[in-house]
Protein backbone atom coordinates (compact mmCIF):
# COMPACT_ATOMS: atom_id res chain seq x y z
CA UNK A 1 0.00 0.00 0.00
CA UNK A 2 1.37 3.05 -0.94
CA UNK A 3 -0.27 5.61 1.45
CA UNK A 4 0.91 2.98 4.73
CA UNK A 5 1.37 5.88 7.20
CA UNK A 6 -1.94 7.80 6.64
CA UNK A 7 -3.62 4.59 8.17
CA UNK A 8 -1.45 4.40 11.18
CA UNK A 9 -2.28 5.84 14.48
CA UNK A 10 -0.99 9.12 14.77
CA UNK A 11 -0.78 11.84 18.08
CA UNK A 12 -0.60 15.49 18.68
CA UNK A 13 0.52 16.23 22.62
CA UNK A 14 -1.59 13.65 24.42
CA UNK A 15 -3.85 12.69 22.06
CA UNK A 16 -3.78 9.82 19.58
CA UNK A 17 -5.17 9.06 16.87
CA UNK A 18 -6.61 5.74 15.39
CA UNK A 19 -5.14 6.90 11.99
CA UNK A 20 -3.99 10.27 10.35
CA UNK A 21 -7.17 11.30 8.29
CA UNK A 22 -8.61 14.53 9.27
CA UNK A 23 -11.29 16.24 8.07
CA UNK A 24 -10.21 19.97 7.92
CA UNK A 25 -12.58 22.80 9.12
CA UNK A 26 -15.48 23.73 7.02
CA UNK A 27 -18.36 26.09 7.14
CA UNK A 28 -21.69 24.35 6.59
CA UNK A 29 -24.23 26.70 8.21
CA UNK A 30 -25.92 23.62 10.33
CA UNK A 31 -25.92 25.32 13.83
CA UNK A 32 -28.95 26.76 15.31
CA UNK A 33 -28.94 31.07 14.99
CA UNK A 34 -27.01 31.53 18.45
CA UNK A 35 -24.81 28.87 17.27
CA UNK A 36 -25.87 26.11 19.64
CA UNK A 37 -25.04 22.52 18.27
CA UNK A 38 -27.69 21.01 16.45
CA UNK A 39 -28.80 17.15 15.71
CA UNK A 40 -27.88 17.96 11.88
CA UNK A 41 -24.26 19.29 13.10
CA UNK A 42 -23.84 16.10 15.42
CA UNK A 43 -25.34 13.77 12.57
CA UNK A 44 -22.67 15.64 9.85
CA UNK A 45 -19.84 14.85 11.98
CA UNK A 46 -20.94 11.59 13.09
CA UNK A 47 -20.88 10.68 9.51
CA UNK A 48 -17.26 12.02 8.73
CA UNK A 49 -16.32 9.87 12.01
CA UNK A 50 -18.31 6.95 10.81
CA UNK A 51 -16.69 6.76 7.34
CA UNK A 52 -12.97 6.39 8.98
CA UNK A 53 -11.45 9.94 10.08
CA UNK A 54 -9.20 9.89 12.73
CA UNK A 55 -9.72 13.66 13.42
CA UNK A 56 -12.35 16.23 12.69
CA UNK A 57 -12.14 19.44 12.53
CA UNK A 58 -15.72 21.70 13.78
CA UNK A 59 -16.25 24.82 11.11
CA UNK A 60 -15.06 28.32 12.33
CA UNK A 61 -15.95 28.24 15.98
CA UNK A 62 -16.72 31.88 17.81
CA UNK A 63 -15.89 32.18 21.47
CA UNK A 64 -18.04 35.42 21.72
CA UNK A 65 -21.94 34.85 21.85
CA UNK A 66 -22.81 38.69 20.97
CA UNK A 67 -19.83 40.14 19.04
CA UNK A 68 -18.05 36.98 17.37
CA UNK A 69 -20.37 35.86 14.61
CA UNK A 70 -19.01 36.10 11.08
CA UNK A 71 -21.60 34.14 8.93
CA UNK A 72 -25.38 33.03 9.71
CA UNK A 73 -25.63 30.17 12.05
CA UNK A 74 -22.14 29.84 12.95
CA UNK A 75 -21.16 27.32 15.94
CA UNK A 76 -20.26 29.43 19.26
CA UNK A 77 -18.94 27.58 22.32
CA UNK A 78 -19.07 31.03 24.74
CA UNK A 79 -21.61 29.46 26.99
CA UNK A 80 -22.39 25.66 28.43
CA UNK A 81 -25.50 25.71 26.31
CA UNK A 82 -23.90 26.12 22.95
CA UNK A 83 -21.37 22.61 23.50
CA UNK A 84 -22.65 19.18 23.48
CA UNK A 85 -21.50 15.77 24.23
CA UNK A 86 -18.75 14.58 21.34
CA UNK A 87 -19.63 10.81 22.92
CA UNK A 88 -21.28 10.61 18.66
CA UNK A 89 -17.84 11.16 17.35
CA UNK A 90 -16.00 9.88 20.11
CA UNK A 91 -18.21 6.31 19.85
CA UNK A 92 -16.97 5.75 16.19
CA UNK A 93 -13.23 5.97 17.21
CA UNK A 94 -12.47 9.79 16.26
CA UNK A 95 -11.05 12.50 18.12
CA UNK A 96 -12.63 16.26 17.29
CA UNK A 97 -10.54 19.75 17.53
CA UNK A 98 -12.51 23.01 17.70
CA UNK A 99 -11.36 25.80 15.13
CA UNK A 100 -11.72 29.05 17.45
CA UNK A 101 -12.54 31.76 15.35
CA UNK A 102 -13.45 35.64 16.57
CA UNK A 103 -14.70 37.84 14.02
CA UNK A 104 -13.27 41.16 14.57
CA UNK A 105 -13.66 43.73 11.46
CA UNK A 106 -15.24 40.75 9.25
CA UNK A 107 -18.17 40.60 10.92
CA UNK A 108 -22.08 42.50 10.65
CA UNK A 109 -23.88 44.36 12.67
CA UNK A 110 -27.09 42.48 12.18
CA UNK A 111 -25.22 38.95 13.21
CA UNK A 112 -24.34 40.70 16.05
CA UNK A 113 -27.41 41.94 18.03
CA UNK A 114 -26.54 45.43 16.08
CA UNK A 115 -23.33 45.80 17.66
CA UNK A 116 -20.36 47.96 16.09
CA UNK A 117 -18.16 45.30 15.37
CA UNK A 118 -15.12 44.60 17.40
CA UNK A 119 -11.27 44.56 16.32
CA UNK A 120 -7.96 45.83 17.23
CA UNK A 121 -8.30 48.59 14.31
CA UNK A 122 -10.94 51.28 14.34
CA UNK A 123 -10.71 50.97 10.79
CA UNK A 124 -13.96 48.45 9.43
CA UNK A 125 -13.36 46.60 6.94
CA UNK A 126 -13.74 47.67 3.08
CA UNK A 127 -14.75 44.39 2.01
CA UNK A 128 -18.17 44.50 4.06
CA UNK A 129 -20.15 47.05 5.14
CA UNK A 130 -22.03 46.95 9.08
Amino acid sequence: MRCQKLFEKGCIGGVEFRNRVAMTAMGNGLASWDGEVSLELIRFYEDRARGGCGLIFTEFTRMDETSGACNPNQLCIATRKHIRSTERVHCHGARIFVQLYHGGRETLSVLNDGKQPMAPSAILNSAWRS
